[in-house]
């Protein structure tokens, strides 16, 4: 029955999202459309929230729980972990000791997209004098554009900056290897 609540969700989900703009909103700035959208996604998750707290309540779902252990068991700069970097035919390439999480290279500090208003638009041609707004790519930090490749990134115990991008298992325990990994690296903690 849970699965079906799911799918019906997400239909509804993709039909709003999905939906095209009447008139009277097309016309509004986009940044009100925006505003409206993520009240109607507030709205819905709050919703959700309320039917299966994570907190507080003896009801629960297990889906929630298992994520509230994994970020507290993560969200720690001074934890240390062991993950096993796998290559392609199964062997393990390399194993680290690492101290933090691992994190996607696709991670940013900003969001990805900012809302500018058109430089092309003459307020005079337009009625009320109002001009759209257009959903610009925003640079990174460093002033680049575009995506990351996929993979991850972590620390090693002494700081040293690793990024994988294939296949891994992460721990928080060191795991018993029936084989040597390929590649090691003696970290000294700092």
């Amino acid at each position: 029955m849970k699965k079906y609540g799911l799918f019906i969700f997400m239909i509804i989900l993709l039909l709003t999202s999905c939906a095209p703009l009447d008139a009277s909103v097309a016309k509004t700035d986009s940044s009100a459309v925006v505003k409206q959208e993520q009240a109607k996604q507030a709205e819905n998750q709050s919703k959700y929230v309320g039917d299966t707290p994570n907190m507080g309540s003896n009801i629960t779902t297990l889906e929630r729980t298992n994520l509230r252990k994994r970020m507290e068991n993560w969200n720690d700069p001074n934890k240390i972990g062991y993950i096993y970097e796998i290559g392609q035919n199964g062997n393990i390439i390399a194993f680290y000791t690492i101290k933090g999480k691992v994190s996607s290279l696709n991670s940013y500090l900003t969001g990805s997209e900012t809302i500018v208003k058109d430089p092309n638009c003459d307020p005079a041609k337009y009625e009320g004098g109002t001009c759209s707004s257009l959903l610009m790519e925003s640079p990174d930090f460093d002033g680049s554009y575009g995506n990351n490749g996929s993979g991850i990134f972590f620390f090693l115990t002494d700081g040293t900056y690793m990024e994988w991008n294939g296949l891994y298992q992460l721990s928080d325990q060191p795991m018993k290897l029936s084989a040597e990994p390929l590649m090691t690296y003696d970290a000294k903690e700092k």
